[in-house]
């Protein structure tokens, strides 16, 4: 006896292999199964792996250069570094969560080997994502900082207008 559970996973295992099935017997048919090997596994394989390069080395290098020398990301570094931090020390659970997608992100672009600007775009999301947290944080420092620098008795100065207006409490001003 099959349950429903067994008919969906049936079904999923069918709406994967079927049409992968169904490619390879088309490009058998036209006799062009070797330029469907050679497209999607021998070149890809060639080009994306590591024969022939210094490895981890060289992602480490292109990770850093591009970290560096991105125009945008040179700003939002910081603000990135600060939100993660701060959503760690707040929230273990989210923060965790954040840093695994941070860190999957960046070695999903590194391991590709090519680092082209493309390959980072995984690394968008959570890097907007911690930039955010930054800024909020950054806010709410400023903010705090304002309003501890506001309380503080300071000197009254006379407002001045431009056209010798006159100020709300009723004094005049000067240009």
């Amino acid at each position: 006896m099959r349950t429903a559970g067994a008919g969906v996973g049936i079904a999923a295992a069918a709406g994967l292999f079927v049409p992968v099935l169904l490619t390879i017997a088309w490009f058998a048919s036209q006799e062009a199964l070797g330029a469907l090997f050679e497209a999607h596994i021998q070149y890809p394989a060639q080009v994306y792996s590591d024969v022939g390069t210094s490895g981890m080395g060289v992602r480490i290098r292109g990770l850093v250069d591009w970290l560096l020398t991105g125009r945008v990301l040179v700003i939002a570094l910081p603000l990135a570094i600060v939100g993660l931090v701060s959503l760690v020390q707040r929230d273990v659970g989210r923060g965790s969560v954040l840093v695994v997608w941070t860190l999957t992100a960046l070695r999903t672009a590194a391991l590709q080997g090519k680092l082209f600007e493309y390959h980072w775009f995984l690394l968008l999301p959570p890097f907007a994502v911690s930039s955010a947290l930054g800024a909020h944080e950054l806010a709410k420092v400023t903010t705090l900082w304002a309003s501890k620098l506001g309380t503080q008795k300071s000197p009254k100065r006379p407002r001045v207008l431009a056209n010798n207006a006159h100020c709300s409490d009723g004094g005049s001003a000067t240009t």
